[in-house]
Order: structure tokens, then sequence, then C-alpha cells
């Protein structure tokens, strides 16, 4: 997974520029699969607004969107899970048959 230049995780402001996003929001129609840096990214489209909270108000659901591929366990990951995928059990069972 791709790492900042102190060493950490990327967040979502570092890595956004580097698949040319502008701003701070996914696009709404999502984009195909797309390589930085040797890791493949996608995103989902979003989902349309139908579901209301108490108040009767629009509220937008919050799955996951933007996903990364992990080679060793050979399955999309949420961007937004990477830390916890990469600690797991099940990844370090895999990424030690790649070793």
């Amino acid at each position: 997974m791709l790492k900042n230049k102190n060493g950490w995780w990327m967040h979502h402001h570092e890595l956004y520029p580097l698949l040319g996003i502008k701003g701070s929001k996914l696009p709404v129609e999502g984009f195909g699969e797309i390589e930085v840096q040797g890791v493949h990214f996608r995103c989902a489209p979003q989902e349309p607004t139908t579901k209301r909270n108490w108040r009767g108000n629009l509220v937008h659901r919050s799955k996951h969107r933007l996903f990364y591929f992990c080679e060793p366990c050979g399955g999309w990951i949420p961007f937004g899970r990477a830390g916890q995928h990469n600690r797991g059990k099940d990844h370090k069972f895999f990424a030690s048959w790649h070793d």
C-alpha cells in the first residue's frame, strides 16, 4: 500500500491528487481501474440517495467506494481499511506465501 513522505499510510487528501481528483470528493460516477505507483485503485459509483433520517431529510449512505487491489490476498479492499487489513491475520497468512 502507498505510504506518504513520512512513512505513514496515505490519507485521502494525499491520494486524491495522484488519482487525478480535484477537491475532496470522489466523482459521483466513479471510475475504472487506475494504477498509482504499482497499486491498482477503483471507485464505485455513488448510489442514489433514497434513505431518510428521523427528521425526513435525505441522507447519503456511508458505503465504501474507493478500493485498492491487495495482491497477496487477491481481493479489493476499501482504501479506508488498508491499515486494519494489513495488520489482520488473513493478510499476514497470504503475504507469507508471497515472500
